[in-house]
């Protein structure tokens, strides 16, 4: 899911610039306008995922509505996990090292998704979470490792999760189906996710990690990857 996650912290006494000034109080908060570019967000992307499933772009019929039902489950349960988990770790972090940090969603990222869905895939650059105050590289470097490690935890979760359920399958009915294919989306999508964001491009968090300190940037990579070859190519 190429743009998920991505990170963009910008500091600047530049007056004719775009920045953002920390005020003095600390702890997460998130105020109205975040709030609203979160839900813009989230929303556009669950609408994205499940259109991209449903799109009969390439002649495939039009799945039947308790398909369509359980492919927006899955989205909404992927959005939440994979995207929005993610930019609340890099927000989490920059709280903590006292600096400024709020979630803007980006309308043209997002509109392009809703493009790319219609064709059967999706494409989107949804937003990032803008950082302001004091923010060094090692901190910069932390801050957007948070996200690929958020990704990781919750994606093993899910596959073992998915294993459990997995195991149960013979026993248990349409519903338990539904619950592994949910969990088997959540395992791929933040694998996956994690995978891409560690990709050392800028404005990716890997960039940003591979600047900091490159031997926590292969291990978090090796260590991703390695998860995501075990769930999806070995587990059989």
């Amino acid at each position: 899911m190429p743009g998920w996650g991505s990170s963009t912290y910008r500091y600047t006494l530049d007056p004719t610039e775009y920045y953002l000034t920390p005020p003095a109080r600390r702890g997460l908060r998130f105020s109205r306008e975040e709030y609203k570019h979160i839900l813009l967000a989230c929303g556009a992307l669950i609408a994205a995922f499940t259109i991209s499933f449903v799109s009969p772009v390439f002649g495939g019929p039009l799945p039947p509505t308790p398909a369509i039902a359980r492919i927006l489950i899955g989205a909404t349960v992927a959005v939440l996990t994979g995207f929005l988990l993610h930019e609340l770790a890099h927000k989490v972090v920059a709280v903590r090292y006292g600096c400024w940090a709020e979630f803007r969603s980006d309308l043209r990222g997002l509109l392009m998704g809703l493009v790319t869905a219609v064709m059967g895939f999706v494409f989107a650059a949804p937003g990032a979470v803008f950082i302001a105050g004091a923010v060094t590289p090692a901190r910069n470097g932390k801050i957007s490792l948070a996200g690929p490690l958020t990704n990781f935890v919750v994606g093993v979760a899910a596959f073992a999760g998915a294993r459990a359920v997995e195991a149960q399958l013979p026993l248990v009915g349409s519903l338990t189906e539904v619950i592994l294919l949910v969990l088997v989306q959540m395992a791929y999508v933040n694998l996956l996710l994690g995978i891409f964001n560690m990709i050392p491009l800028h404005p990716l968090d890997g960039s940003k990690v591979w600047a900091w300190n490159k031997g926590a940037y292969i291990a978090t990579m090796a260590t991703l990857v390695a998860a995501f070859i075990v769930a999806f190519y070995l587990r059989r």
